[in-house]
């Protein structure tokens, strides 16, 4: 039988002891994070592994929200800084969209989101300061743990404390956390998954752009942001916090891009859950994953069509810097000398370090290109109209 809702205080006295800090701002994540508890509780069935990667999330989370809160109190002029035209990648989970996010990240022009700032929110300090700051060894030293359990998982997604990443981490302190959900259990029944599924959830995205805000300590570059997680599921709060931004439509043959992320992610489930299954875990996938990209795919359709590039991951691959500038260009931003080298740089050093060039079969996770294409009919449509039938 786990405790993990018996511990809500425990966890919370953690977080206060580790940082010092006593002020966890408003209350909207309480009850969130009662039914994420409680769902550990009633359906975790957690190995050690889990139990203890799933205690030490929440108090990471907890830890995060201190630190935002001191931050907002100390830094109120930082809150308000202008965050104009950003680029946001979206799309299907595993079709480029992070190996285009860090690539994108490597124009001096523009800013991102780390996850060592994600997870302690501060003005980001000087670049050469990083590695001797104790919380950017946290992240690190968190990271490192990470990879010694699922080794695995780190040649397909690679992920460091000071390499750009997914906006998540400056969500899932919220409580409201559609990574959250699908790494956890997902059985029948889970209020959590039910909850943030439904959720209109304004004040997560509030907290977001303050946090973004906070990080960039009065800095306008451009922001470079992505992340399909968390977006995909209430796109339209998305376009409400960033009215003028841009966003790169990402695709990949749904079929691929499904298969490929339930095979990235059962190494972490099978661990955590002692019940999960190969075939269980990519059934769970794709039923958390299909009606995302619909409601992203039916939102997208309502945009103007200049705020919209569309790219393929074979293109991606192909043409990595040619990409890069098809987007600026699409949008009217200009290619500096410095972007260009800098990108060309960057893929020189085979910087993707293998990112998604794995091999999976989708009978491997039980999934069927049938169940796959008929489980979001709006995005395939959309998938042929521009790229024609998956072969």
């Amino acid at each position: 039988m786990n405790n993990f809702l018996s511990r809500f205080d425990e966890f919370h006295e953690q977080a206060m002891k580790a940082t010092g800090l006593d002020d966890f701002g408003a209350t909207e994540y309480v009850e969130p994070m009662k039914l994420l508890l409680a769902d550990y509780d009633k359906f975790g069935q957690f190995t050690p592994v889990g139990e203890m990667i799933s205690s030490g999330g929440v108090v990471g989370l907890l830890i995060a929200r201190l630190f935002g809160q001191k931050g907002f109190k100390e830094h109120p002029e930082f809150l308000k800084t202008p965050i104009v035209k950003p680029i946001v990648i979206l799309g299907l989970p595993r079709s480029g969209s992070t190996t285009l996010h860090r690539l994108l990240a490597q124009d001096p022009g523009t800013q991102h989101l780390v996850p060592w700032l994600g997870n302690t929110p501060m003005p980001r300090p000087p670049r050469d300061t990083w590695e001797a700051n104790p919380w950017f060894q946290m992240t690190k030293q968190a990271f490192d743990g990470f990879w010694q359990i699922f080794p695995d998982v780190k040649l397909m997604h690679p992920m460091l404390a000071d390499l750009a990443d997914e906006c998540r981490y400056a969500f899932e302190c919220t409580f409201w956390s559609p990574a959250a959900a699908f790494a956890g259990p997902m059985s029948e029944g889970c209020a959590y998954g039910e909850w943030v599924g439904n959720a209109v959830p304004r004040y997560a995205y509030e907290h977001y752009r303050k946090v973004l805000g906070l990080i960039a300590g009065g800095d306008t570059r451009r922001w470079i942001l992505k992340d399909p997680t968390t977006h995909s599921w209430v796109p339209q709060l998305l376009f409400e916090t960033f009215p003028d931004a841009h966003y790169v439509y990402t695709h990949r043959d749904p079929l691929k891009a499904i298969a490929s992320v339930s095979d990235m992610l059962y190494p972490v489930r099978s661990n955590r859950f002692s019940y999960i299954t190969r075939e269980r875990h990519g059934q769970e996938m794709l039923k958390y994953w299909a009606p995302a990209m619909e409601r992203l795919d039916a939102a997208l359709g309502l945009l103007d069509p200049k705020r919209i590039v569309d790219l393929h991951m074979d293109e991606l691959n192909a043409d990595p810097v040619g990409s890069c500038v098809k987007i600026y260009d699409y949008f009217g931003i200009p290619v500096t000398p410095e972007a260009r080298q800098a990108w060309q740089a960057f893929v020189e050093a085979d910087a993707r370090g293998g990112h998604g060039a794995h091999p999976v079969k989708a009978d491997s996770v039980g999934l069927k290109a049938q169940d796959v294409y008929a489980s979001m009919p709006g995005y395939y449509d959309t998938y042929v109209k521009r790229y024609g039938k998956p072969s």
